[in-house]
């Protein structure tokens, strides 16, 4: 056991007579108050041979209680930083501020000591691990002192204690030393890459390492992994993927169920695999930043059954079934086109940059004329048609099905009933790769009278309140007020917005609707960025009918809603 009593430094100024004595009153004063502050430290108990078993190494374990005859209301004033030293025979050989060591922090709780207000530590624990001492195997005697300090004063060395122990000095092995044992190989052609959700054979093993931690320099380890087909030829380098670069792992040297070692878990894109079907293969593990460049530390033939490929144009189709009929959807009057079509090719697409495949269905009247106007259509619908199910096929995925909606509001067609026809087919999102019609049928539709409303937004004013998140404090939790002008769910206008306003933009737009189609208006705060998503702020539907040619449509603190004022128009061609 042993005390440690801070007497502070004390200076003195001698301009005057009369300032000189007050001041060393006063330091006198101050003297006989902190000479009461004492550390003790007690049973002290030291470990040899123990294991960290955060990382296997081992070393020595100190284990000690502290007390402090004075006890701090102010949590930062009863925190200390703790450092050691050992030292041989007066020589400092180690100091726990060296790369890879530290001491805990202590920050006692206030109880009573010896009858008086203190502050006492429990249990408090320190490791130093044999390869951070720098002295040869065998029995040492070294000094050790520990020193406190915080922002009121440095306790420096308020414990000494003498450590008798049998070193054992530890081995450390370079990189190039490193040996890597691979097992519980598998391999998963149905994977998926993260990044991409692009089809993938991943590879995943468990490696164990000859040489722990505390026998390595390095404490993690950098590989990437090829294929080599059957002639040797180098198919795929995860260190070159595309432009989205290099794709190698790290593995760190840690504790699996007592044994160094790492799992491996990597992915390779089909897409940048340069072989497809089934092929003998040779899987290949290379070590990075190893003398002399990359080494390999794996190397095993396997049959890869990899998928062919195609290129986008190559694709056919073949149609399972098809239907359309006069109905609703959201309000809206339509045709409803309804299909189950097959896939010819499932495996992996050459040209990604096509896209998807869009059905997409087109109607004709009797002599075979489109009358899908695209300027009529919604901002949701392209070209002459009303695309849907985008997707990619593949072996769990070989038939698409699905509904399409035109509504009859997009229809040339005047008011009245019709026979018209519906054609069914595929192309790239931009309509601009297309393949033959995929199928056919008749339908009969009777078109309601067409209508024209100029909706006009003049004000729109929320509350102030927190729409947003404060990613950094200069960010603004006010949001970015963008409004649709609706016909059921399709958005006909978008307006602009200001960033970081309680107060829509003023806009005009005209809808061409069929009578009795529900018109609404939709508003977001629209953000974008990793952390705010589009967030729905307010629907509200427009009731037109028999409101005549012109009308207001106001809200008045209607819950986020301070005003809400839209005049509608019916116009006349």
């Amino acid at each position: 056991m042993m005390l440690y009593k801070k007497l502070p430094t004390t200076r003195f100024s001698f301009s005057v007579f009369v300032g000189t004595v007050l001041f060393l009153l006063l330091c006198s004063q101050a003297i006989a108050q902190s000479t009461a502050n004492t550390i003790t430290f007690s049973k002290f108990t030291m470990q040899q041979d123990a294991k960290d078993e955060a990382n296997g190494m081992s070393g020595l374990r100190l284990k000690f209680d502290i007390a402090f005859s004075w006890a701090e209301e102010d949590f930062f004033k009863r925190t200390f930083s703790m450092t050691y030293r050992l030292d041989e025979n007066g020589k400092t050989i180690l100091r726990c501020t060296d790369p890879g060591l530290y001491a805990p922090s202590v920050t006692p709780t206030q109880q009573t000591v010896k009858g008086k207000p203190g502050m006492v530590s429990i249990g408090k624990e320190v490791f130093i691990p044999y390869t951070a001492i720098p002295l040869e195997s065998g029995p040492k005697q070294l000094d050790l002192y520990f020193s406190l300090a915080n922002d009121e004063g440095t306790y420096t060395d308020c414990f000494k204690t003498k450590l008798i122990f049998n070193h054992k000095k530890i081995v450390r092995h370079s990189l190039n030393d490193q040996v890597f044992t691979f097992s519980n190989i598998q391999l998963d052609a149905a994977a998926k890459e993260f990044s991409t959700s692009r089809r993938a054979l991943a590879i995943a093993a468990d490696v164990n390492f000859k040489y722990n931690l505390e026998e390595s320099i390095e404490d993690k380890y950098e590989v990437c992994w090829l294929i080599r087909n059957a002639a040797g030829k180098q198919v795929f380098d995860s260190r070159k993927i595309g432009s989205t670069g290099d794709r190698t792992e790290v593995l760190p040297n840690e504790l699996r169920e007592g044994k160094a070692g790492a799992k491996l878990s990597m992915v390779a894109s089909y897409h940048d695999i340069d072989l497809e079907g089934p092929n003998e293969a040779e899987i290949v593990f290379l070590l990075l930043g190893t003398e002399g460049g990359p080494k390999e530390i794996f190397s095993k033939k396997m049959m890869l059954d990899l998928p062919y490929k195609y290129n986008f144009e190559e694709q056919s189709f073949t149609l399972k079934s098809t239907s359309a009929k006069a109905t609703q959807r959201d309000g809206v009057q339509g045709i409803e086109v309804q299909y189950a079509c097959a896939f010819k090719n499932t495996g992996v697409m050459r040209n990604e940059e096509k896209g998807m495949y869009y059905f997409y269905a087109a109607i004709f009247d009797a002599a075979g004329k489109v009358v899908v106007a695209p300027e009529r259509a919604s901002t949701q619908g392209a070209g002459t048609a009303h695309l849907q199910d985008g997707q990619l096929p593949s072996p769990e995925n070989a038939i698409a099905s699905g509904s399409l909606f035109i509504p009859l509001h997009m229809l040339t067609v005047p008011a009245g009933s019709h026979a018209l026809k519906f054609g069914l087919f595929v192309s790239d999102k931009g309509l601009q790769s297309k393949f033959p019609m995929v199928g056919n049928g008749n339908i009969a539709v009777a078109k309601p009278a067409e209508q024209l409303y100029a909706l006009s937004l003049e004000r729109l004013d929320m509350i102030n309140a927190d729409y947003d998140t404060e990613i950094i404090p200069i960010s603004s939790n006010l949001p970015e007020l963008q409004y649709y002008f609706a016909v059921g769910e399709d958005n006909y206008f978008a307006s602009e917005y200001n960033r970081n306003s309680l107060s829509a933009i003023p806009a005009t737009a005209t809808l061409r609707l069929c009578e009795g189609d529900p018109i609404n208006l939709v508003l977001y705060d629209v953000d974008s960025g990793f952390f705010n998503d589009n967030d729905l702020l307010g629907k509200w539907k427009i009731d037109y009918a028999g409101k005549g040619n012109s009308f207001v449509y106001e809200l008045h603190d209607a819950g986020q809603v301070v005003a809400l004022r839209l005049k509608i128009s019916k116009v006349t061609e």
